[in-house]
């Protein structure tokens, strides 16, 4: 219709119909942009105020912010306040300012998100997946002669860190030394991807005018990335049934946040800025209420006491008795 040059940034769709004198088609989709801009507004806001009330309502954020009107039933404060920081958030920025911070941020939600796929499917108790006894069901049944002390004593060895275990684990289900090899592997690859996507996002023309000092440093930390994830393949994972999960696990996941990444590190240093300001707010307030007021929190120390308690400890101990 048009030549990509003469494309106007700003429109491009009614300016291409108006380049070949679809006048009527031009309005409509004009017509048509501004109608799918109010509906993605009108949703960003509907579901905010909701996410601020449970996170409220758990003790991350403040409680207040978690009362809900009793005539109409809504988390009322809580869409108060968002509406209120929207609105400063748009008096103070451009469009352009705020759709990057946005972008950035969405960006580092689906790396997280991608990551916890990754570590979450390699965890002996995230999933409620069967440890101990089925893993001492195959050790008896493979050698009959095989005491119950045995088998213990052997489980126990394959939950002791050896580096062999790296590539190797010596068992078919999770256990907490394989869990926590995959929490270490997805933090040192997480580096590596970031490193991966700074050299390609600020050397991208000395890698391809054929620079060896670079060629040399991209080379060593994409073999890095794809030794530790062949260890991440290499360890157990979960055999709990779920309705759905992440196939090509863990190339898919792991390729998703090295692509994220990448679009992360085009931003420009004042989105970054802007971004490490936002973030700080949000450490500010999770470190100082949200981590010691938090419900989920609570209920799983009080978990650990139960399943770890000290006999020390008068508390604990009337706790005991009273479940007695």
């Amino acid at each position: 219709m048009i030549p990509y040059y003469l494309l106007n940034k700003r429109s491009p769709i009614p300016g291409a119909f108006g380049h070949v004198q679809w006048e009527p088609a031009r309005y409509v989709v004009s017509v048509g942009s501004l109608c799918a801009l109010s509906t993605s507004l009108l949703g960003s806001m509907f579901p905010m105020p909701r996410v601020i009330y449970a996170m409220a309502e758990d003790g991350l954020l403040f409680r207040f912010l978690a009362s809900v009107n009793k005539k109409t039933k809504t988390p009322l404060i809580a869409t108060i306040v968002s509406g209120i920081v929207s609105a400063i958030m748009a008096f103070l920025f451009d469009l352009e300012v705020l759709v990057e911070l946005m972008s950035i941020g969405t960006l580092l939600a689906y790396s997280l998100v991608a990551a916890c796929v990754v570590i979450l499917r390699y965890q002996p108790e995230m999933l409620s997946c069967p440890l101990k006894t089925t893993e001492m069901e195959k050790l008896t049944k493979a050698d009959g002669e095989k005491t119950h002390a045995d088998v213990q004593v052997t489980f126990t060895q394959c939950d002791s860190f050896n580096i062999r275990h790296l590539v190797s684990p010596g068992s078919d289900v999770p256990t907490k030394t394989s869990g926590r090899v995959v929490y270490g592997c997805v933090s040192v690859i997480s580096i590596l991807f970031i490193a991966m996507s700074v050299i390609l996002g600020q050397k991208l023309d000395d890698l391809l005018a054929g620079s060896p000092i670079w060629i040399t440093v991209f080379t060593l930390l994409s073999v890095g990335s794809a030794a530790v994830t062949f260890v991440i393949w290499k360890q157990p994972e979960c055999k709990t049934h779920l309705s759905f999960k992440v196939p090509a696990l863990p190339l898919l996941p792991l390729f998703s946040v090295f692509v994220n990444l990448y679009f992360m590190v085009q931003f420009t240093a004042g989105t970054w800025i802007r971004f490490a300001i936002w973030m700080a707010l949000g450490f500010i307030i999770y470190f100082s209420y949200g981590i010691r007021n938090s419900t989920e929190e609570q209920s799983s120390k009080g978990k650990a006491n139960l399943k770890n308690p000290d006999s020390s400890s008068p508390a604990v101990k009337d706790h005991s008795t009273t479940l007695l």
